[in-house]
């Protein structure tokens, strides 16, 4: 039994939750506050990161116009490079870093062929 596919409705409304909500929900005197309490920062990214990749793959598969993917592909790069940053002094055993850099790196190459996609668009207009 094959699975509908996501709209893109549906992947905004994710990425804004798990970047917004679940990783970095705010307070309201506008702190961030890392996770919720009950879950270590390592583990709400690493929730995240696997929530994310999900996406990615959504993205990938679609035939979305690079237009519509590409804001929510610069936030997902966003939360990599904040997720790397932030468990950068973790030991490995917390955080594994090599697929927080694949998925940097993945979301980067991703982001770059919306941009060429989205400028050669423009060129020829």
């Amino acid at each position: 039994m094959s699975q509908k596919p996501r709209t893109l409705s549906d992947l905004r409304a994710t990425v804004h939750h798990l970047t917004g909500t679940v990783f970095c929900r705010r307070k309201l005197e506008n702190v961030f506050d890392f996770g919720q309490p009950q879950h270590s920062l390592s583990a709400t990214v690493s929730f995240v990161s696997d929530r994310l990749r999900a996406v990615s793959v959504d993205i990938t598969q679609s035939d979305f116009h690079p237009c519509d993917t590409f804001d929510l592909l610069a936030i997902m790069f966003r939360f990599h490079l904040l997720a790397g940053y932030l468990c950068s002094e973790l030991p490995q055993s917390k955080f594994q870093r090599r697929f927080n850099d694949q998925a940097l790196m993945s979301t980067l190459s991703m982001l770059q062929s919306s941009y060429r996609s989205i400028a050669s668009e423009t060129a020829s207009v």
